[in-house]
């Protein structure tokens, strides 16, 4: 009797456990990561991600607008002057630039484009803020974590970045340089699905126009500096 007991037991956990694992990844528990920021950088899909910001850098505002999905890097800007409004393409080796009110586009080739902008960045690198606070934001009160930042691996701390949240969503991140406020990202959304107005590929009904050869390379990192980490 005994034995018919423990292998009864047997069967049923084995049941159980084929129903835990038959959902995949859907039915696993959710990762639990040490820090907020951490969470942010780890739920981001890198082959489909897309955001939308305020974006201050040295005192002068624009929105910024991103998506990828792993190979190619879609770039938006709206500027007050809309001279340098920016609706890119990069796929790694062409830049595509978008006219999207008259429908059509130049490449340029041999010329570095803007990557992703959060690409670099892995979980692991938030794992330890500096600090962790409640501090005001415009007005307002977020939970804060404070990362210190330096230019080159293994260098001094030369800054720090601060990651504001409203409960578990990302809302701003602000970067510091020898006590300075340089550089302000103020999120109005982002999300792992891209939505469907902001162009990976250029649409067909796009015209080509003209294509150019370059010699010459942009350095992103004067524009981003050492970016957020």
């Amino acid at each position: 009797m005994m034995k018919r007991c423990i292998a009864f037991i047997m069967i049923i956990a084995l049941a159980v456990s084929l129903v835990c694992c038959k959902g995949g990844g859907d039915e696993q528990s959710a990762t639990v990561y040490p820090s907020r920021t951490a969470a942010f950088y780890g739920n981001m899909d890198t082959e489909s991600f897309w955001f939308c910001m305020t974006l201050t850098n040295n005192g002068y505002t624009y929105r910024f607008e991103q998506a990828t999905d792993g190979a190619r890097v879609t770039t938006i800007e709206d500027h007050s002057d809309n001279g340098l409004d920016k609706y890119s393409i990069y796929d790694g080796s062409c830049i595509h630039e978008l006219n999207v009110d008259e429908k059509y586009y130049d490449t340029v080739v041999n010329l570095p484009g803007q990557e992703f902008l959060f690409g670099d960045y892995t979980p692991e690198m938030f794992a330890n803020p500096t600090s962790t606070a409640v501090e005001s934001f415009k007005g307002r009160s977020y939970y804060c974590e404070t990362f210190a930042t330096a230019l080159s691996a293994g260098a001094a701390t030369s800054g720090r970045n601060k990651y504001y949240y409203d409960n578990e969503t990302l809302i701003a991140v602000e970067r510091y340089e020898g006590g300075k406020l340089v550089m302000i990202m103020e999120f109005s959304g982002y999300s792992n699905d891209i939505p469907s107005g902001v162009y990976l590929a250029i649409p067909s009904d796009f015209k080509a126009r003209n294509l150019v050869y370059e010699e010459s390379a942009v350095d992103f990192s004067e524009i981003w500096g050492d970016k957020f980490n």
